[in-house]
C-alpha cells in the first residue's frame, strides 16, 4: 500500500490513506470509533473464498473490540451484491452478516469456490453467514451458511436426468451429459463443510424434478433426486435415482 496519514498537532489522527492500483480505504475518527470507506475495482479479497469483485464499496465503523460494516455493495460474477456484517474480536474472532445476490452468472461464480463442477445461469440468493476462529488466516476454514436460492436459463453439466430416467435400468448408472433448465431453486445450507442441498426443484420444458443431496467435505455425492417427463395429464416417464460419486463425475442410479 501507499499510506498517506495526517496527525494534529497533539499525535491525534486526522485521515488516513492506504491504496494501491485496486483498492482504496480510507480512516477517519468518528466520536470513539473510525469511519472506514473502502473503495475496490478488480480486487480479490486476501482471506476467504476466491472473490474478485468488478467492483466494491464498504462502509464501516471500528472500535477496540469489533467492526460494523454498515454497508457494502458491488459487482461480482456480473451480478449484484449487497450486505452487512458484524467482526468482532478479543478472544476468537467473530464474523457474522447477510447478503444478497441478485442476476449473478453461475459460470463466473462456480470456479470461485469449487474447480470440480461447472453449470451456467442467472442466479438470485439471499443468505446468512457465521465464522469462528482463533486466527484471522483460518476464518473461513468451517463457515456456517444458510441460503435460499433461484436460477434461471442455464445448464448443469456432467449431469444428464432425462437420460437417467430413461435408462433407468442400467446397473452401472448414468455419467455424463447435461441438463438443461428453465428454473433451479431451493436451500443451501453449509457446516462443518458440508454442503446439504434441500428443497431442490427443478423445471426443464416437459420435465421436472425434485431432490435433495449432500456434498462431503472430500466431494463425494450422496442424495436422491425424483423426476417425470411429460404433461399434467400424459406422463411418459417418471422414476427416482440416487446419486452418487463425485462432483467431478457424479453417478445417477436407479
Amino acid at each position: 500500500f501507499d499510506a498517506d496519514v495526517t496527525l494534529a498537532r497533539n499525535g491525534a489522527l486526522l485521515r488516513a490513506v492506504f491504496s494501491d492500483s485496486k483498492v482504496k480505504i480510507v480512516l477517519s475518527p468518528k466520536e470513539q470509533t473510525l469511519q472506514m470507506n473502502l473503495e475496490a475495482h478488480g480486487w480479490q479479497p486476501p482471506i476467504g473464498p476466491r472473490l474478485e469483485f468488478n467492483d466494491l464499496a464498504l462502509t464501516a465503523v471500528i472500535d477496540s473490540q469489533r467492526a460494523t460494516v454498515t454497508g457494502f455493495e458491488g459487482r461480482l460474477g456480473r451480478g449484484t451484491v449487497k450486505g452487512v456484517a458484524k467482526v468482532s474480536w478479543g478472544g476468537d474472532i467473530r464474523a457474522e452478516g447477510e447478503f444478497s445476490l441478485t442476476r449473478g452468472e453461475l459460470g463466473q461464480l462456480l470456479p470461485m469456490f469449487v474447480n470440480d463442477f461447472s453449470a451456467t445461469g442467472n442466479l438470485d440468493a439471499n443468505a446468512t453467514y457465521a465464522l469462528r476462529s482463533n486466527t484471522l488466516a483460518t476464518l473461513f476454514a468451517n463457515p456456517r451458511v444458510d441460503a435460499n436460492f433461484t436460477a434461471e436459463r442455464g445448464v448443469l453439466n456432467n449431469v444428464d436426468i432425462v437420460r437417467g430416467i430413461q435408462q433407468a435400468s442400467s446397473r452401472d448408472g448414468v455419467r455424463g451429459g447435461s441438463t438443461k433448465f428453465d428454473v433451479l431453486a431451493g436451500s443451501l445450507q453449509v457446516s462443518a463443510n458440508r454442503y446439504s442441498y434441500r428443497q431442490l426443484r427443478l423445471a426443464s420444458g416437459p420435465m421436472s424434478a425434485t431432490g435433495s443431496f449432500d456434498v462431503m467435505p472430500d466431494g463425494e455425492l450422496s442424495g436422491r433426486i425424483s423426476a417425470e417427463i411429460g404433461s399434467k395429464s400424459v406422463i411418459v416417464a417418471r422414476g427416482t435415482l440416487n446419486l452418487s460419486g463425485t462432483l467431478k463425475t457424479p453417478v445417477l442410479k436407479p
